[in-house]
């Protein structure tokens, strides 16, 4: 029975955009060490779906293109690979600006007239 309700939360457990990515998914890998000392962890497919469906939307993107990209390299993708290229993209996001958050009306065009004598 425990292991049941470890695994419903482990597929429950959600990241929204702003989480620490790092702890979401070390939460993710603990209940799993958790299933695997019950002798009751989910295979390798389910457990790499778990994880694609409990990071935020904004990721979806970035994880199509590496599942492409492992599919042209003839290279499965792993588990590993997804928790390790959402940690990298975790941590470029927080070092990049919080560009996504910001709306159109905070932004401005700007424009250099050229000085050729022209009207």
């Amino acid at each position: 029975m425990v292991s049941i309700d470890i695994c419903r939360c482990m597929m429950a457990l959600r990241a929204e955009d702003g989480d620490d990515i790092r702890a979401h998914l070390d939460s993710m890998h603990h209940m799993y060490e958790q299933l695997a000392g019950m002798n009751a962890v989910p295979s390798k497919d389910n457990y790499m779906t778990i994880i694609l469906g409990s990071l935020p939307m904004t990721y979806s993107n970035h994880i199509f293109s590496l599942s492409a990209t492992a599919q042209l390299n003839n290279k499965p993708l792993t588990s590993h690979d997804v928790k390790s290229y959402a940690i990298e993209l975790y941590d470029l996001r927080k070092l990049q600006p919080e560009m996504s958050t910001k709306s159109s009306k905070d932004t401005a065009l700007y424009t250099k007239e050229k000085s050729g004598g022209h009207s």
